[in-house]
């Protein structure tokens, strides 16, 4: 009889301790997944700030390229970069700031930390009347990343 609860004690121990690893292993994955949007908004709100302190030290004038007209993906490459964004970027060449922004007001041009590189940082930026707006193309959690000023 009591070699039989041993055996019904570790059954039970065994199961409760494979819930427990996967329990911390889906929580890890979420954790990831919010440091990865958390990384993707603080780059977001970088290049906001850095567009406005730009046009600040310029009497009012943004960086060329940002328009009224379109929205593009940030990065160096000339063309697909509208692939991997959202439907409103209409634009197929990606805008090039890092000439305006680096090394003044950002040490780098960032990218988005899964997927963006700097041909195709995966971040983009528009400009209605004056408000710019700048997002992130891919996210892990958020229904958007986006900031505007």
């Amino acid at each position: 009889m009591a070699d039989k609860k041993v055996k019904v004690f570790l059954t039970v121990a065994i199961i409760a301790i494979l819930v427990g690893i996967v329990f911390i292993t889906l929580n890890s994955a979420k954790q990831v997944r919010e440091t990865t949007d958390a990384q993707r908004s603080s780059d977001v709100n970088a290049i906001l700030d850095a567009v406005w302190q730009y046009t600040i030290d310029n009497s009012g004038t943004f960086p060329s390229g940002i328009s009224s007209s379109s929205y593009k993906v940030l990065g160096i490459n000339g063309s697909a970069c509208n692939s991997t964004c959202t439907a409103q970027i209409t634009d197929p060449a990606c805008l090039d700031l890092s000439a305006e922004l680096v090394p003044e007001y950002l040490v780098a041009m960032p990218y988005d930390p899964t997927s963006g590189n700097s041909g195709n940082t995966d971040y983009y930026i528009g400009k209605t009347g004056n408000r710019i707006t700048v997002g992130s193309c891919d996210l892990e959690q958020e229904t958007s990343i986006e900031v505007q000023r």
